[in-house]
């Protein structure tokens, strides 16, 4: 979930990917936003890891977001290898 602006909708489900880190230090510089959301500004969901035997997959998911806030409701996911 998102709990800050100018973090919007368009960053709920998003990658964190190496570009995101940085983006994310960007907005840490900028608005004062915790690149590991220490300030509970974000919240992450892991899916996938070097130490997890198999990964998680969302099928179904969707977002909910109002004024300044919002979350990616996971309504299906599986376990795959």
């Amino acid at each position: 979930g998102v709990f800050a602006p100018p973090l919007d909708e368009e960053w709920l489900g998003r990658t964190i990917d190496a570009p995101t880190v940085q983006e994310l230090e960007g907005l840490w510089k900028s608005h004062g936003i915790h690149p590991a959301g220490e300030g509970g500004e974000i919240e992450t969901t892991v899916l996938d890891a070097p130490m997890f035997g198999s990964r998680i997959e969302v099928q179904a998911a969707r977002r909910e977001y109002h004024r300044d806030s919002g979350v990616l409701h996971i309504e299906r996911a599986e376990v795959v290898p």
